[in-house]
């Protein structure tokens, strides 16, 4: 059977770093037939590691989901004056996942959130016990969730002005594209594959998840300025449908599947 690797995450990212993970890596990467990645830095890690050029299913990134049914997420969205969420997809501590330094940076915004709820989703414990740590008034404002139905984290999507999940090691991920396709602004970090994506203070801002004061930062500039949220709507927009359009993507993959 023909054996393809389709790379999406941190895995290749952070293996690479390790010499054990990276021998392994390395001998995947040489005994398979096909490779596909979600951005164009792990298609160059999988290179450096000794990944023949011909192995490359695409010479561009593919993301990990098949890409944005854009027609499908407009029904959830909702205009700009009317979202008051702030979203975080990814409420969870991990080795790459970030989500106390998030606590602190909307502990440090204070009054500004006032006419706005947030919501935690994938919460885990250890959040939730940190949050119990911070002020009343933060407290009141967050909703923690467990994992929700897809339309359910859709209508919250659509109706968030902000999307927050800056992170130390990802790839291209699918909340980062569901949210560009629904006009909520993103926050991230500025690491290799999200750069590839969002150009700091155009389409999106870029903080370091382990500092809560740039965190913050982002969170007020993405409140206050109207017309940087309605300028990285309409620039989102267009970066979707030319990069990340389910119609287009689903072409190129099932004509490359048939092939194979």
């Amino acid at each position: 059977p023909k054996w393809i690797i389709s790379s999406w995450g941190t895995e290749i990212n952070y293996g690479s770093e390790e010499s054990s993970s990276k021998e392994k890596i390395s001998s995947c990467l040489k005994e398979c037939d096909w490779f596909i990645a979600d951005c164009n830095r792990d298609i160059g890690i999988a290179k450096s590691l000794g990944l023949p050029e011909y192995k490359l299913a695409f010479n561009i990134p593919v993301p990990g989901a098949g890409g944005v049914d854009v027609n499908q997420l407009s029904i959830f969205k909702k205009d700009v004056q009317e979202r008051k969420i702030i979203l975080i997809p990814k409420a969870y501590e991990s080795s790459a996942n970030k989500t106390l330094p998030i606590l602190e940076a909307l502990n440090i915004c204070g009054d500004i959130l006032d006419s706005y709820e947030i919501y935690l989703l994938m919460c885990s414990d250890e959040t939730k016990q940190y949050l119990k740590h911070l002020s009343p008034k933060l407290q009141s404002k967050c909703h923690c969730l467990p994992m929700i139905p897809k339309n359910q984290f859709l209508k919250l999507l659509g109706s968030a002005r902000l999307m927050i999940a800056p992170s130390l090691s990802d790839g291209t991920p699918n909340v980062l594209l569901e949210t560009m396709a629904m006009g909520a602004f993103p926050i991230m970090s500025p690491i290799s594959s999200i750069l590839e994506w969002i150009i700091d203070g155009k389409n999106g801002l870029l903080a370091h998840a382990l500092f809560p004061d740039q965190i913050a930062y982002a969170i007020k500039k993405a409140i206050n300025d109207d017309n940087l949220i309605t300028s990285a709507e309409v620039i989102n927009y267009k970066i979707i449908l030319q990069r990340a359009c389910r119609e287009n993507i689903k072409i190129i993959v099932n004509n490359f599947y048939y092939r194979v």
